[in-house]
Order: C-alpha cells, then sequence, then structure tokens
C-alpha cells in the first residue's frame, strides 16, 4: 500500500476532526518554521541558500495542503452525500452508507480496473440481481438499481468513466 492510500485510509478511520485538527496543525507548524527560517540572522551571510531553504519549505507545506484539501474534501463529500465507496485492500471495496454521525453500513464488493484512463474504467462484482433480495444485507434489499447507481457515480460515471456491474 502507498504512503498516500496508508493516509487516506487512516484519515477515514480517524474521522472529519481529527483530519482537520492535523491539517491546521501542519499548516500553522510550517508557517512558524519558515517565518523563523527567514528572520535568521545566518541566512543574511549567505542569501541565496537562505531562499532555497525557505522555498522548499513552502512547497513541503503545499504539497501537505493539497493532501489535507483532498483528504477534508473526501470527508465533506460523504457527509454531502451520505454515502460512498472505499477500498479496503486489493480489488476489495466497500460500499458504505452513513446511518448516523458515528456509525455506517457497508456492503462489499470487487472492483477490477479494466482499461486505462481517469476515472478508470471498472468492473464491479457485486450480488447478482436475481439473489439481491435473498443475499443482500436486510438494509440493502429492494435497492440494487439506487445502490448501483451510486456505486458508479462514486467511481466516476458521471465524469466519463465506463463501469459496467458484473454477478459476483
Amino acid at each position: 500500500m502507498t504512503g498516500l492510500a496508508s493516509l487516506f485510509r487512516t484519515s477515514e478511520r480517524v474521522g472529519f476532526v481529527p483530519t482537520v485538527l492535523f491539517a491546521t496543525a501542519w499548516f500553522l507548524c510550517g508557517t512558524v518554521t519558515a517565518c523563523a527560517v527567514a528572520a535568521a540572522s545566518f541566512w543574511s551571510q549567505f542569501p541565496l541558500l537562505g531562499l532555497t531553504v525557505e522555498l522548499l519549505l513552502f512547497i513541503i507545506v503545499g504539497i501537505g495542503g493539497l493532501v489535507t484539501f483532498w483528504l477534508i474534501a473526501n470527508h465533506v463529500q460523504y457527509w454531502r452525500r451520505g454515502y460512498r465507496m472505499r477500498w479496503t485492500a486489493g480489488h476489495e471495496w466497500l460500499y458504505e452508507e452513513r446511518v448516523s454521525s458515528s456509525t455506517a453500513r457497508s456492503l462489499p464488493c470487487v472492483r477490477m480496473i479494466v482499461g486505462k484512463g481517469y476515472p478508470a474504467p471498472s468492473e464491479v462484482r457485486l450480488i447478482s440481481e436475481a439473489s439481491w433480495d435473498l443475499a443482500a444485507p436486510l438494509w440493502a434489499r429492494g435497492r440494487r438499481t439506487e445502490i448501483t447507481r451510486r456505486i458508479a457515480e462514486c467511481l466516476g460515471s458521471n465524469r466519463g468513466a465506463d463501469i459496467r456491474f458484473v454477478d459476483a
């Protein structure tokens, strides 16, 4: 698992508030460090080196800002929609619906990327339509069309991705 994927999984596990607090701490520490570096009298002897160090700090803080923006946007989108697709491991994914502020219900599926592009064309293996009302969790029974539409939306069908559903 890559570092960024691990960061997203950690953010999903700890929740919105700790993610926002981390983002705030990141910016405050980065700003204080960059200001301290800029104010150090040592750099007057080596202005080019000082400028280089300061620019590197701003780039690092800026990249961290982009990543935290993506993390926070992911949480906000989940709260706004009330559902999301979450990668767990390998090709395993979960469709999650928020029940209350602290609980969610989920439906596992398998996502296989079948081509190149962004968003990636995918094949989603899900409980068959014929056995849906017997095999799906109680909360999902009678809602296969709605859930598959939501899964496709989360995986990028509204941005041009080809999402196909096949029986698991």
